[in-house]
């Protein structure tokens, strides 16, 4: 694997390689990202990521979205956790109950 290199305010700036592998959860393809690049971007769970690809040269790059991310209106903050813990929670048997 090559190193990658992105722009950063108009200089490149060389990346860190790391080595990450690709699974299946479900129907859903996951791309595991080892723990010193997730420590390193400060990377936690329900964080969004934008990917970039070139086709052409087999290339994919990660970088972690900055744009914050707005609640739909009449959501608090605390339902929206507790949402998200029921989902990891119970993930696997929503998912049943959905492919049925």
């Amino acid at each position: 694997m090559k190193a990658s290199f992105f722009r950063n305010g108009g200089s490149l700036m060389k990346e860190h390689v790391i080595r990450g592998r690709v699974s299946k959860v479900n129907n859903t393809f996951v791309v595991s990202i080892p723990a010193e690049a997730r420590e390193s971007l400060r990377l936690e769970i329900g964080d969004e990521l934008e990917a970039a690809y070139d086709q052409e040269a087999g290339t994919i790059e990660y970088k972690k979205s900055r744009k914050p991310r707005s609640l739909p209106e009449g959501v608090r903050p605390d339902t929206e956790e507790a949402m998200n813990q029921v989902m990891s929670r119970y993930n696997h048997a929503l998912r049943n109950l959905k492919d049925r």
